[in-house]
């Protein structure tokens, strides 16, 4: 049941386990293509298992905010596709011993967990909660260049009040905000039976200086060498 970080070799018993990867927007796909060959890349990602896609999200709470259904920012969407994020690869991490049920209890204990307001750019975001449900289900953690440009942020930025003047005066702060607006959709349906509000961890365009800066900011080994 360990991870193998294979594009191609895909498991084809129901509890295989993939990583979902897209590129931030249509805009990123070039960037990454570049940062990827040094480790690095700004991407979106959810965990595939039993044919159901699971990621974490900011939005705005609904209702009630004691209905988990209303305020978690853990969601579901159909395998592979997205509104806002480009597609880039699937990735197969491995098997999990858990049964159908027993991922749905993981599930929902998680979407008590994690939610939607407590949405963080740097420290509590997709990345994180793949990482964290991957393990949970057995089969290790996430490839390295997914989390590297979160690494760097998070080393620069230590967990703290973004709303401190030095933190919103820093450009890493500027362009992590111009790639990380968090804003939301209710386009997507999660599958026959339900639609679930779907955010976008990162949604505009990006250009010309903005994309240097953030190349480098996401390419941890071009940046050292």
């Amino acid at each position: 049941f360990g991870s193998s970080f294979s594009s191609t070799a895909m498991g084809e018993l129901p509890n295989a386990v993939y990583l979902n990867v897209y590129d931030l927007d249509w805009y990123a796909v070039a960037l990454n293509s570049v940062a990827k060959q040094f480790g690095g890349g700004l991407y979106h990602v959810g965990v595939e298992v039993y044919q159901r896609e699971w990621s974490y999200y900011f939005r705005e709470a609904a209702g009630n905010p004691s209905d988990v259904a209303q305020c978690t920012g853990v969601l579901a969407n159909k395998p592979g596709i997205h509104p806002h994020h480009a597609f880039r690869e699937k990735i197969f991490l491995g098997y999990t011993s858990l049964n159908e049920q027993e991922v749905t209890c993981l599930v929902a204990h998680l979407q008590h967990k994690w939610v939607a307001a407590n949405y963080d750019l740097l420290h509590r975001n997709c990345i994180l909660f793949c990482d964290l449900f991957a393990r949970a289900l057995g089969v290790g953690e996430l490839p390295p260049f997914v989390r590297s440009s979160l690494d760097v942020g998070r080393a620069i930025f230590p967990e703290a009040d973004e709303s401190s003047p030095a933190i919103q005066e820093s450009p890493l702060y500027w362009a992590m905000q111009m790639i990380g607006s968090k804003s939301c959709s209710s386009s997507m349906c999660v599958d026959e039976q339900q639609a679930s509000i779907i955010s976008s961890s990162v949604r505009g365009c990006l250009r010309g200086s903005s994309y240097c800066c953030i190349l480098l900011l996401s390419c941890p080994n071009l940046v050292a060498a």
